[in-house]
């Protein structure tokens, strides 16, 4: 008979609130050759969610949105396991997205490439159901946006039935926002449809194929769903908020210190709080 399981400290999925892992199973390329500044600089601002909770407040109240009949799903702010899921996932997903369409996967010549939730999971080197509750977490605070592809095949029986592809996946704009590098998305964005438009010229392609946004999907299926209302705050609140608490931080306040004054300071100065 096996004995009880032994926990040494945090939890038994390996997650350990007093020093939290981010690091990716198969780290990003940076630097020449590797992936856009914008991408890698994103990526490192990522865990400041798990240490203050309050730079992505959809993500942090997820568990607060309503159900149907006026109903809350529950009181508590995602724990500490799920916020270091979350910033492990959501890195492994921005290291695959497309910077030109904030779509996740591979822009080849024959369109785009969508992965499958596997290739994720190996790259954060996270449990399958992990990271699954990370992705639906992800997707219910608007961070990113998924929709499921079918496409009919014929069974063994000669039926025709509908199977599932890989999820095409969208990071919203709105992630740059809160971190404080919608600007920098912009410019970025021009300087790839600059690009694509010389590489056009050249090719005698247009760019919408030199941008792959043809899919590799036989039939997409409609959501039938209706569209989650934004749940973001004030996006001026949310950069002004990060960038005063880490100046706070910085002159050594504790992070639930830094949290409060900066909130104080900055709620009087916004409507949404009105």
């Amino acid at each position: 008979m096996l004995g009880a399981r032994i926990n040494h400290g945090g939890n038994f999925c390996g997650h350990d609130p007093e020093f939290p892992k981010f690091e990716l199973a198969r780290p990003a390329n940076k630097g020449k050759g590797g992936l856009p500044p914008i991408i890698t600089t994103l990526m490192a601002r990522l865990p400041q969610f798990f240490f203050m909770p309050e730079s992505i407040l959809p993500l942090r109240d997820v568990n607060k949105n309503t159900e149907r009949g006026g109903r809350e799903r529950s009181e508590r702010q995602l724990r500490s396991e799920a916020r270091e899921a979350c910033t492990v996932v959501l890195a492994a997903i921005l290291k695959r997205t497309d910077l030109f369409s904030l779509r996740v996967g591979i822009p080849k010549d024959d369109g785009f490439h969508c992965l499958a939730l596997s290739v994720i999971i190996n790259d954060t080197g996270l449990a399958r159901r992990r990271v699954e509750r990370a992705v639906n977490y992800l997707s219910r605070a608007n961070l990113i946006e998924s929709v499921q592809p079918r496409k009919l095949r014929t069974d063994g029986k000669g039926k025709l039935v509908y199977s599932g592809l890989p999820a095409i996946r969208t990071v919203s704009k709105h992630l740059f926002t809160l971190f404080g590098l919608d600007k920098a998305l912009k410019i970025e964005q021009g300087k790839a449809t600059g690009r694509l438009k010389e590489k056009a010229a050249q090719t005698g392609k247009s760019i919408k194929q030199l941008a792959s946004f043809a899919l590799i999907v036989s039939t997409m299926a409609k959501s039938k769903s209706k569209k989650a209302k934004t749940l973001f705050p004030d996006e001026g609140y949310m950069r002004a908020f990060n960038q005063r608490a880490a100046e706070l931080l910085a002159q050594g306040l504790s992070a639930g210190a830094a949290r409060a004054q900066a909130e104080l300071e900055l709620k009087p100065k916004f409507s949404v709080f009105a």
